[in-house]
């Protein structure tokens, strides 16, 4: 997905009146960056952030960049 439709998204689930943004389906965190834009981009919104995550890729660094972004909650699995 491009930052481009991943802001179109979460503009038109403004638009609906949705306020909660759930980051699902394979290793979010493979594009640290990538989620730093646009989960702050939705956080802006005043969206609620949820991340799934199997915490491999959560580093320190990457963990207080999404906190700064306006993550809300991590949900770790830890059986996958």
């Amino acid at each position: 997905m491009s930052e481009d439709t991943a802001r179109q998204s979460i503009d038109w689930l403004y638009d609906q009146g949705c306020r909660v943004l759930a980051l699902k389906g394979g290793e979010r965190l493979r594009r640290p960056q990538f989620v730093h834009r646009v989960l702050h981009y939705a956080a802006k919104k005043d969206f609620w952030i949820y991340i799934g995550t199997n915490c491999r890729l959560l580093r320190p660094e990457v963990a207080d960049q999404l906190s700064d972004a306006g993550v809300a909650v991590y949900n770790i699995a830890i059986d996958a």
